[in-house]
């Protein structure tokens, strides 16, 4: 009777083994594919290989598997183990802003606003400034807004542009009301455009990409036609671009 050889016993394969009658076959982990000389098993590199984004932001490959890793800051990683999750650091309390300012949350980050009122105003809430009464025959206060308006916008890169981003009229508004609505401030670069889409209501667009995060802040100018007589509101507008990448 012929002795029954085991060849795996002369670790033949670099990890697994399973002996038959007769001969024996290689087989390899989870995460390891079987090399062609049908003994070595070699570390499948998931990131590479996968048709999908394993991971919203970043894959790490491991011996065997693979890991998702998250930006070092403003991020954590979800329960899922793929998604990161947005920190709300404005919530949280982990912000550094003072006092006298106001946390924005953004994706990934937050930002420390002041909103303050210029000389001969007066802080009416908490994003609103109201011109006190002008002295007789002061053309330079009559022309200034009547009222200062602070807004935040956020978003992300990916948008598609042109985007209308922001709305502004009279309110109420009334028959005969007739509008002009400019950029004063911030848009050096001419990322931004204004439109008018009614007598009485004009819109502030996004006209162009922005490719990587940036910050603005615009000054947008309404001035009314009412009756005969002009009045200027200001819209002072910060405007957040993000990245998109998670």
């Amino acid at each position: 009777m012929a002795a029954y050889e085991n060849e795996c016993e002369n670790n033949i394969c670099s990890q697994e083994c399973a002996n038959i009658h007769g001969s024996y076959q290689c087989y390899c982990r989870q995460g390891y594919f079987l090399k062609e000389d049908g003994h070595t098993c070699e570390d499948i590199d998931e990131c590479s290989q996968s048709i999908g984004n394993l991971c919203t932001f970043k894959c790490i490959n491991v011996p065997g598997s693979y890991q998702c890793a998250c930006p070092p800051q403003g991020y954590v990683m979800s329960a899922n183990g793929r998604t990161c999750r947005d920190v709300d650091e404005c919530t949280a309390g982990v912000h550094n802003c003072s006092v006298g300012e106001t946390c924005y949350n953004l994706q990934g980050g937050f930002r420390c606003l002041s909103f303050d009122c210029p000389h001969h105003y007066e802080r009416v809430s908490d994003t609103r400034c109201e011109r006190f009464s002008c002295p007789p025959n002061s053309l330079d206060c009559q022309s200034s807004p009547v009222r200062i308006t602070y807004h935040q916008l956020s978003y992300q890169t990916n948008i598609i542009t042109p985007a209308q981003i922001f709305r502004i009229g009279p309110s109420p508004a009334y028959a005969g009301d007739h509008i002009v609505v400019s950029i004063r401030r911030g848009n050096q670069e001419g990322y931004f455009s204004t439109r008018k889409l009614s007598t009485f209501t004009g819109a502030v667009y996004l006209h162009r990409k922005v490719h990587e995060p940036r910050d603005f802040l615009l000054d947008v100018e309404m001035k009314l036609l009412r009756q005969g007589k002009m009045t200027s509101f200001l819209a002072r507008i910060y405007v957040f671009i993000t990245s998109s990448r998670m």
